[in-house]
């Protein structure tokens, strides 16, 4: 082979590569696993729920999709629409296009958050005690950001006027 057909062949290869490359970098993408610990009682003075908490680490808002699971694998669902009120709630001051009414898809929440803001979701009995995990995930149109988040999950007990927390470490406390 002579040097022009190995500069075409090397040159087509960087082609294939370059195209390939540009299109899996079309928007930036992040996911990880949720401990979703347990969702237990609810009564005037004893509670147990589970606390998300999660900071959007880039320059830009990212949408936010949360998916929980039950211990029967089902979707945990609250179908209120509403950030203040239902079994799942949210930081209104940070999160915006909340929605927990999405009948067309097996999702929990979705959101945007805020560039270099924090948040957090709320999630209480439906009414029976439950358990599980979940699944959060961030999407942006911005190809350039790696890392667009960092979350905990937080188990509060409260009893008689004091609460326990225990935090959970979501991708063991690394951005994703």
């Amino acid at each position: 082979m002579n040097k022009t057909g190995i500069v075409f062949i090397l040159s087509l290869f960087m082609l294939v590569i370059l195209t390939t490359y540009s299109y899996a970098e079309s928007f930036a993408y992040g996911k990880a696993y949720i401990p979703f610990n347990s969702i237990a009682y609810y009564s005037s003075s004893n509670e147990v729920y589970t606390q998300i908490q999660f900071s959007n680490i880039s320059d830009d808002i990212i949408s936010v999709k949360i998916t929980l699971y039950k211990q029967n694998g089902t979707v945990y669902k609250d179908t209120n629409g509403s950030i203040s009120s239902g079994y799942i709630t949210g930081d209104s001051s940070t999160m915006s296009n909340y929605n927990d009414n999405i009948s067309s898809e097996n999702t929990t929440t979705v959101f945007s958050l805020n560039a270099h803001s924090s948040g957090y979701i709320n999630i209480r009995n439906d009414p029976s005690s439950t358990y599980g995990y979940g699944v959060i995930e961030w999407n942006q149109d911005n190809s350039t950001v790696r890392f667009g988040m960092i979350a905990q999950s937080c188990v509060n007990q409260a009893y008689n006027g004091t609460t326990i927390k225990y935090p959970v470490a979501i991708n063991s406390g690394l951005p994703f």
